[in-house]
């Protein structure tokens, strides 16, 4: 069973206005975003040195949750297409 039209465009807008708010857009490609880097502190990376490893989890997850939407959004608009 394929989504309607309403529910794919409601998506659309729920992963935009959440890519909005959480990343930053990418001026060069439309509905592109891209992942900011943590910055945990030097003070706290002097005082956990586990902080650094957590400041790189941290990136790689919003990596890949990044992707996943963008990926999600171009086969939203796929399908709105067809």
């Amino acid at each position: 069973m394929s989504k309607s039209r309403e529910e794919l465009l409601a998506r659309k807008h729920e992963i935009l206005a959440f890519l909005a708010k959480h990343y930053q857009k990418d001026p060069s490609k439309l509905e592109n975003f891209t992942t900011k880097y943590p910055d945990f502190s030097e003070s706290d990376i002097a005082t956990d040195p586990s902080s650094e490893a957590n400041e790189v989890a941290e990136y790689e997850t919003s990596l890949e949750i990044e992707h996943a939407l963008e990926q999600e959004l171009a086969e939203i608009e796929a399908a709105l297409e067809a």
